[in-house]
């Protein structure tokens, strides 16, 4: 670059460089410019007033005006690059703030400072092996993260685009390919299915069951949970698993109650609802859904192809417990492709998630809203709903956290609000952990209604009189959390107790809803046993030990 000063009545050019020019004294460095390393000296002139000298004059006008000119750019150029250095510093604390800030309770007291946990601790207490994370903030995908190996012992480390298997997170897929068909005038949600099965028909040839019933698990179908198979094991067909014909490890399906009538759980209306698409479109499932939703959505990393030695480098491995307790590797397959067969990534359901709030929508309003309003309990179409207003949220798990389970997710999203978040990883060991990532994300771009906030409880007596454990079929515990009492039992991890009643507790924070506890205090002035009420369920727990354990 090139500037100007004008010495005498002729003007002289200067490079400009890092090192000052002092153009031969007549400047002192005091006059120079500093612009982020790049030093500038001012255009000099000493004005003459002959009538002569006006036509050099106004060159050098010319010349100082594009010297602003530039130097104003420079300055504009200095100015974004900070501001987008201070923007990507910042955007860096948040996700920092997430990694290192797990919440372990699921609540805040007023007035107590949380606990919190790095992912890198929990993963380490939890023996998680992988585990992958998308986050989404103002209807974009703002972060991803992965951590840890696809496989014990085998040390490859995971990636953003390490494939998981979705498992039952499969099933808000299959819903979203149906109301897409909706959308398209090709299928009715209140429709008998009947009319569109050609390959298959219900057990029972004069029930009535709608998409809708399916959808929501209100069918009255049986078979509750999908099944893995391992890897190199026949994979039985559709057919054979709603037929319960070997290969397949299901029994017939069978309807367990009346359709429409009350919500139950049931992977293997999802069967069904695969044989309701397979059969309109006349093409396999996989087709329907690249075509209905991984192509429009942009998911270029899913794929219902089941795992195998040419693809197992860019995928997880789940993990399950052997006979002692230890986590092991096990590769599987899952053929029941319409409840659990997708295999993807946290990034790529993040990116479903935004195309259904940002435009162009992915589903018309009317779908959308279908999706999001409760049928049976709390069941929408393919997701579970939660909150209210703007508070409204629909989410969908893997997985229960069972020891058989190989993997664990968590997709919950806003209604409205433009935010969410995809976890997966590769063991059940990782379901209580999941939750307090959640929490952390939650926390940090302050997801409304998420984080249940309390006032220090109030209790009828102190503590010290119901922290214990108490028998079960595993222990229960009762700990002292800062002067507040929290229950840990299995999985579950430091649930908070409210009190709601002379020595009586309710627990209903996710994943548990409405736990009741009722504590019988002993002639000491301390609990000898609970009395442990949930659904229809009772269980008296005797106390065995006088300290709770903290659960991390």
């Amino acid at each position: 670059m090139i500037l100007s000063a004008a010495i005498g009545s002729k003007k002289t050019l200067f490079p400009v460089t890092n090192g000052i020019h002092s153009l031969g004294g007549l400047i002192p460095h005091s006059q120079f410019y500093n612009i982020s390393g790049l030093v500038i000296a001012p255009f000099v002139e000493r004005r003459e007033h002959s009538e002569a000298n006006v036509e050099s004059r106004s060159a050098n006008g010319r010349t100082l005006l594009v010297v602003t000119v530039v130097i104003a750019l420079l300055i504009g150029v200095v100015v974004v690059r900070r501001s987008r250095a201070r923007a990507a510093a910042a955007h860096e604390l948040r996700i920092q703030k997430v990694e290192n800030g797990l919440l372990v309770d699921p609540f805040v007291v007023t007035g107590v400072p949380p606990q919190t946990q790095s992912v890198v601790d929990a993963m380490r207490d939890e023996h998680i092996p992988a585990l992958s994370l998308a986050v989404v903030d103002n209807n974009r995908v703002a972060w991803a993260r992965a951590y840890g190996v696809t496989q014990l012992g085998h040390g490859v480390p995971v990636t953003i685009h390490t494939q998981f298997s979705a498992g039952s997170l499969t099933k808000f897929v299959s819903a979203l390919a149906v109301l897409t068909l909706v959308d398209q005038g090709k299928l009715e949600l209140d429709r008998d299915i009947r009319s569109y099965l050609v390959s298959w028909q219900l057990p029972d040839p004069q029930a009535v069951v709608t998409l809708r019933e399916l959808l929501s698990h209100s069918s009255g179908l049986s078979q509750h949970f999908p099944h893995s198979y391992p890897l190199g094991d026949p994979a039985p067909s559709t057919g054979e698993i709603l037929s319960g014909k070997l290969p397949a490890r299901t029994t017939r399906i069978e309807f367990d109650g009346k359709p429409g009538e009350k919500f139950d759980y049931s992977s293997a209306g999802f069967e069904v609802i695969q044989k309701v698409l397979e059969d309109v479109t006349a093409k396999t499932f996989p087709q329907v859904i690249q075509e209905q939703v991984f192509t429009p959505a942009g998911m270029t990393e899913s794929t219902f192809e089941q795992p195998g030695p040419s693809n197992y480098d860019v995928r997880a491995v789940g993990h399950v417990e052997d006979d002692s307790g230890k986590l092991k590797p096990e590769p599987a397959m899952f053929p029941e492709l319409a409840s659990s067969g997708m295999w993807t990534t946290p990034s790529d359901l993040a990116r479903l998630l935004v195309r259904l709030q940002a435009e162009p929508r992915f589903l018309s309003d009317a779908s959308f809203k279908a999706m999001i309003t409760p049928v049976r309990e709390n069941a929408g179409l393919g997701v579970f709903l939660v909150g209210q207003g703007d508070s409204l949220r629909f989410r969908a798990r893997t997985s229960d956290g069972r020891p058989e389970d190989g993997f664990t997710g968590w997709l919950t999203s806003y209604a409205s609000q433009g935010k969410a978040a995809v976890l997966m990883a590769n063991s059940h060991t990782a379901f209580g952990k999941g939750f307090a990532v959640l929490r952390a994300v939650a926390r940090e771009y302050e997801w409304p209604g998420y984080l249940d906030i309390l006032p220090k409880p109030q209790y009828s007596r102190g503590v010290e009189a119901y922290v214990g454990t108490y028998k079960m079929d595993e222990p229960l515990s009762i700990s002292d959390r800062g002067g507040s009492l929290v229950v840990s039992y299995s999985e579950l991890k430091n649930l908070p107790l409210l009190p709601s009643g002379e020595d009586s507790f309710v627990v209903n924070f996710e994943p548990v809803s409405d736990f009741v506890l009722k504590f019988h205090i002993g002639a000491d002035g301390k609990a000898d046993r609970l009395n442990l009420t949930t659904g229809f369920r009772h269980f008296e727990a005797p106390r065995i030990g006088d300290r709770g354990t903290v659960a991390n």
